[in-house]
């Protein structure tokens, strides 16, 4: 398309940019879970990449022995990007050492503090001038020619500022204008910080203060002492306060403020004079977060710079070691469209954690997502969303699929990525450290997945149930309903495009592109909306590639304009209204309503979500800047003479700016260039076989796959074989063939699949008569993706450290926290005893817990067991059903026996973790029976590992309920083993191997997600909610309880009596004897 238009909506960044010059988010190694270190090249793109710091921790993690590093680094904004060069191009000088204190103290002026002595401004002079006078370093850096024109402007603009910025007056002017940005609270402006104010009734604290509180909290890992939080918190108050985080005894007199923390009239800013605009949000110490307590040198005042300042020489000296193994290319572009249409590039990693947020989860992975190196399975993205997503969902995992409308089970087939790590099974870390309610950010990485071969992706209910979800939020009205606060908040930049986009994405995966794109445009619910019709049609016509006019309305850049640009454009979101001018009249006439709902006004309305809003400089061929807005219409819109249009605010309705009538503006018709490279087929050849096999239209549902396979041939079918690329010991796959035995000549038919499925539930049925083969698949949803189990580097636990209390003299271990923290404090009726888990008594609380609880109470008591008892033994057995008496479970087998390996050890996340050896027994006699292990090395084994002669070997009893109970416990056991290599023990006990019922693995805490922090304080645990299990009824009010098994509350007699019938067959007499927290409520 001549102007690119992104399937993100436009927001206002374009006059009132927000820098973050001083990074965003927490830095980290992009290399982490990358296991293809062993190629021969690596390429990375870092997108919309503010700072250098994820760059330069990277390389720290690289070898000499890796291949080269191909580093792309893209974004929007130049200002950043001419930051990066220029840091570059110092670290990389032969001349720089960042062990000589001058030439560090060199770098860390330009990168972090606001003002500059007079050696940093005479260098940084020095350096600018060469870069604009001799351009890049000729050392491994690229960048496009035209584009580096507009970097030597920016340059420019930094030197010639410096004539001001030298002068006290301004140096204090700047300085004052950059508290008044943080005072007035950055993004918000003051007009509207002032009228919240006067809204509020009582008066919220100072910004800053609340800005060294957010920092102060996430600031060191562990619990931190009060005299090392006093010293930080001082040190960060004095950052906010100066601008400078050198230490006190560096400081030097200032001689000019540092003009790349400014923006400065340039042709993409039109402002008169300098002013602040960096994030308040960013700052010198996040991206180094946490803290490492044993690491700080607790004696200096300046705890945190000077570590800071260690981390950054360390990645640094780094850097300047593997500089002959790294190349740069520096883009600069709209992050979206850099992905969509501008590089043929395909990337091993791409690091994408400072957008989600800004453009939308969906937005970014189906933009993203396609410039993974499709024939490398390592190749992984990486988002991170702020910690406000626990606006939407309870969970990560509810908050994906909120975000992507889509359960976790079907993101692979609509998305074609999957997340690396299992968000149902919680957090891998305690999270109540985020902020001052308990929620962080969340970092995910996401992987690349197979696609359908040979087998189209039907139109099924499933499908059309997750496309409908994302369409409501794509198609914005006006109506506040309750989803309002939540789509006004998270969903905002989806838009018309990102469906199209979305089912684009779809069809090219799905080997049937034209049926299925037709029922998915069909199904769009806008059609029910005539404000949507204009552009409906314009994708629609797109999509079969059918011309379209591209309308661009041309605006002089009057002192109005620009007033509003400067001033008023705070709002969040804009819209392109077309609508009658008469109706436009009638509303800037009355001038009553600030928030307008133009469609129950006019319902001939029509919106536009999607368009491109660009600002173009004063040239020799135009008389005045301009500013310029492009859409899309259909070709035949039949628009009247006397529609016109504005630019809207998204929300509110409020009329911006008016870009005058459709029929003066340019009209260009376009049409959608189509490629001539001959697009992948999923469906086999069949050339001129007469007998052969073909797949029909496979309908996906959360759990499975369902769909009949045609066999094309005049002769009866018979003997029907299936196999896999199962490769043990995983017990899934991602391809499935299909074969028979007669008649002779009809080639197998192999099916991918991008969800994995489990290769002993394969339902196959060989219909003779109608010539066809019923398939149902059942998706792995409790087994280990068969990647996870690629012999690529694991932990080593030989090498791990003890876990130690911090404070061994509380009252309450840290353990017992980490255990505890898995349910939430509020929850403790579910944490039956924690350390007696196994006793008899909590039976019935144990036939009422989830599976997510039955796993989060076996982790916490083994844990306990092991740590405070000593104990290494256990038996994990289903739970004798209510009414039936303990004795009849004592021939039952065991579900599962467990050996622990203490001591506890401390996990690469900082918890506690136990090593196990697991005997998966229904494995085990699943094996026995076909054959694959021979019954005495089975008993021989057994006896050796779980009955040594020098220890106590009586295992301790474990319950579990359902079946999707022990399902889980398994899937936690299987998936821990595959990420660590057996200890030296287990090595030369267990006799692992690919057909072995046996399990070198461990387990720690699966954290909450998030829980308010205030949880942590016992004196908020009467906060407790009680739900009614007769009539649903909730409140704080405590509740009666079951007087039998002292579970389940009620709010009268009349509710327990109407529950009996259901709550009969679950209770039990046998009350709990000793828990270690009273369940009883009078």
């Amino acid at each position: 398309m001549a102007s690119f238009i992104s399937p993100a909506r436009r927001r206002f960044d374009e006059n009132q940019p927000i820098y973050f010059q001083l990074g965003g988010v927490q830095s980290r190694n992009v290399l982490k879970d990358f296991k293809g270190l062993t190629k021969k090249e690596i390429k990375i793109l870092f997108l919309n990449c503010h700072d250098l710091r994820n760059v330069l921790q990277t390389i720290a993690s690289k070898t000499s022995k890796n291949g080269p590093l191909n580093i792309h680094l893209n974004h929007s904004c130049p200002f950043s990007l001419a930051r990066n060069v220029l840091i570059l191009k110092v670290i990389s000088a032969t001349n720089f050492n960042a062990n000589c204190a001058e030439d560090f103290r060199y770098l860390w002026d330009i990168w972090y503090n606001v003002e500059w002595p007079k050696k940093t401004l005479d260098r940084f002079c020095k350096d600018v001038k060469e870069l604009i006078d001799m351009g890049l370093p000729e050392h491994n850096l690229d960048f496009d020619g035209h584009q580096l024109k507009d970097l030597k402007d920016v340059w420019g603009n930094w030197l010639l500022s410096l004539t001001k910025l030298t002068k006290s007056s301004e140096m204090e002017k700047v300085l004052r204008n950059r508290l008044e940005f943080i005072h007035s609270g950055g993004r918000i402006g003051k007009e509207m910080l002032k009228s919240k104010a006067k809204m509020s009734k009582t008066p919220e604290p100072l910004i800053i203060e609340q800005l060294v509180s957010k920092l102060a909290t996430g600031m060191v890992s562990g619990d931190t002492p009060e005299l090392l939080k006093n010293k930080l918190t001082k040190e960060i108050k004095r950052y906010y306060q100066t601008g400078s985080c050198n230490p006190a005894s560096t400081i030097l007199k200032s001689a000019a403020v540092n003009p790349t923390l400014l923006e400065l009239k340039s042709v993409w800013s039109l402002i008169k004079t300098p002013r602040w605009r960096v994030d308040l949000y960013s700052s010198p110490f996040i991206g180094f977060l946490p803290l490492p307590l044993d690491e700080l040198e607790a004696n200096e005042e300046d705890i945190a710079a000077l570590h800071c300042q260690k981390m950054l020489k360390k990645f640094v000296a780094s850097y300047r070691q593997l500089k002959n193994k790294i190349n740069f290319h520096f883009h600069w572009s709209d992050n979206l469209q850099f992905c969509l249409i501008g590089t043929n590039e395909m990337f091993d990693i791409i690091d994408c954690s400072t957008l989600a947020d800004e453009v939308g989860l969906a937005n970014l992975i189906i933009s993203v997502s396609p410039r993974l190196d499709h024939q490398s399975s390592d190749a992984l993205m990486i988002t991170e969303s702020s910690e406000y997503w626990c606006a939407v969902a309870s969970s990560i995992a509810n908050y994906v699929e909120e975000a992507l409308c889509a359960p976790l089970s079907m993101i692979p087939s609509l998305y074609g990525v999957r997340l690396a790590h299992d968000a149902s099974l919680g957090s891998n870390q305690i999270t109540s450290k985020g902020n001052a309610e308990g929620f962080p950010d969340i970092t995910l990485t996401w992987r690349k997945t197979p696609q359908f071969e040979n087998v189209s992706l039907g139109f099924s209910p499933s499908l059309e149930h997750c496309l409908k979800n994302l369409e409501k939020k794509c198609y914005f009205m006006e109506e506040k309903d309750k989803s309002f606060e939540k789509n006004k908040k998270f969903f905002r930049s989806y838009t018309p495009l990102t469906y199209y986009y979305m089912v684009k994405n779809v069809v090219s995966r799905s080997g049937n592109p034209k049926s299925l794109q037709d029922n998915l445009l069909k199904t769009n619910h806008s059609k029910g909306f005539s404000q949507f019709t204009i552009t409906q049609k314009a994708i629609e016509a797109w999509a079969n590639d059918r011309p379209v006019t591209l309308v661009t309305a041309i605006q002089p850049f009057t002192p109005d304009i620009e007033d509003l640009f400067q001033s008023f454009f705070r709002a969040p979101m804009l819209r392109v209204m077309v609508i009658p001018i008469d109706h436009l009249q009638i509303e800037m006439e009355n001038k009553k309503d600030y928030i307008i709902q133009w469609i129950k006004k006019y319902p001939d309305v029509h919106y536009i979500e999607n368009f491109n809003l660009s600002f173009q400089e004063q040239d020799a061929n135009l008389i005045s800047p301009t500013l310029r807005v492009s859409f899309v219409l259909p070709k035949e819109h039949r628009l009247k003479p006397n529609h016109c249009a504005v630019l809207i605010e998204m929300f509110s309705g409020c009329v911006m700016l008016s870009l005058g009538m459709i029929e003066d503006m340019i009209q260009e018709t376009i049409i959608k260039s189509t490629s001539t490279k001959k697009q992948l087929s999923t469906r086999p050849e069949t050339g001129q076989q007469d007998s052969f096999m073909e797949a029909e239209n496979c309908q996906e549902s959360p759990k499975d796959f369902i769909f009949n396979i045609s066999i094309h041939t005049k002769d009866v079918p018979k003997g029907l074989n299936v196999s896999s690329d199962q490769l043990r010991p995983c017990e899934a796959g991602h391809k499935i063939t299909f074969s028979i035995a007669e008649p002779q000549g009809v080639q197998p038919l192999t099916l991918c699949f991008p969800y994995p499925v489990l290769v002993d539930c394969i339902d196959a049925t060989l219909r003779r008569a109608d010539r066809s083969i019923q398939v149902v698949l059942k998706k792995a949803l409790n087994e280990p993706w068969p990647y996870d189990f690629n012999p690529k580097p694991k932990w080593d636990v030989d090498k791990f450290k003890l876990w130690q209390d911090l404070n061994p003299n509380d009252t309450v271990s840290e353990l017992y926290t980490h255990v505890a923290v898995q349910k939430g404090f509020q929850r403790l009726k579910n944490y039956l005893g924690m350390d007696v888990f196994g006793n008899s008594a909590h039976l019935p609380e144990v036939r009422l817990l989830l599976p997510m609880e039955i796993a989060r109470n076996t982790i916490g008591t083994i844990l306990m067991q092991v740590q405070t008892k000593g104990c290494e033994f256990f038996a994990i057995l289903k739970a004798p059903a209510p009414g039936q008496a303990l004795s009849s479970t004592a021939n039952e087998k065991p579900l599962f026996f467990i050996r622990a390996h203490p001591p506890i050890l401390s996990s690469p996340f900082n918890g506690p973790m136990i090593l196990l050896s697991v005997l998966d027994c229904c494995l085990s006699e699943k094996l026995v029976k076909k054959g694959q292990l021979k019954e005495n090395n089975a008993k021989e084994d057994f006896e050796r590992i779980f009955h040594p002669r020098n220890k106590k070997t009586t295992p301790m009893t474990l319950w579990t309920n359902i079946e999707d109970s022990t399902s889980l416990l398994r899937y936690v056991f299987r998936l821990n083993s595959t990420k660590m290599k057996p200890s030296s023990w287990q090595e030369e006990n267990l006799p692992l191997g690919k057909c072995s019922p046996y399990l070198a693995t461990f387990l720690s805490p699966l954290y909450l997600d998030h829980f308010p922090a205030k949880g942590l304080n016992s004196s908020n645990q009467g906060s407790e909610q009680f739900t009614c299990a007769g009539c649903g009824k909730q409140s704080s009010i405590a509740m009666k309880r079951c007087s039998r098994c002292k579970t389940m509350t009620y709010c009268s007699s009349a509710c327990q009596k109407t529950d009996w019938k259901k709550h009969k067959l679950m209770c039990s007499d046998m009350e709990p004897a000793s828990l270690m927290f009273s369940l009883e409520v009078e």
